[in-house]
């Protein structure tokens, strides 16, 4: 009986170990918000791709400030995001801008545009995905195009 509840009490430990390995993650959506939002400014969003911060495939859209219409594209990560955005550029602009973040909430989290400007795409919002060990990853990004 001794040994029974002696390997009980371990087996629980074991278990409550495990669960807490899995459900750490490296960061918290606020966190990976505020890294995208460099990443995006600085022109460097394939280096995201290392810490795994996007699963899977990636939208991205994009609004026209000027007629509304949207650009839509799937990308299988965040270094396609970035080399198709360069692709796009003519002597670097549009340039690129990320205000403040405004909050994180279930699941997405917006930033501050409070002006548009010509040839700069302004990051307003990046949606995230859970894994199973509830970690974010980045699952879309949205842009609005000052035109």
């Amino acid at each position: 009986m001794k040994q029974q509840i002696i390997l009980s009490l371990f087996l629980l430990a074991f278990t409550a170990i495990g669960i807490h390995a899995q459900t750490t993650c490296k960061q918290t959506s606020e966190e990976l918000a505020k890294d995208f939002s460099s990443a995006f400014t600085e022109k460097k969003l394939g280096l995201l791709d290392a810490n795994r911060s996007a699963v899977g495939k990636v939208t991205l859209t994009i609004e026209n400030s000027l007629s509304g219409k949207l650009t839509v594209k799937t990308f299988a990560n965040l270094n396609a995001v970035e080399k198709w955005l360069t692709k796009r550029e003519i002597d670097e602009l549009p340039g690129r801008t990320a205000n403040d973040l405004i909050s994180c909430k279930k699941g997405v989290c917006s930033f501050k545009i409070d002006g548009l400007l010509h040839s700069t795409l302004f990051l307003k919002r990046v949606t995230f995905g859970y894994t199973k060990s509830k970690c974010p990853f980045i699952k879309s990004i949205y842009i609005v195009d000052g035109v």
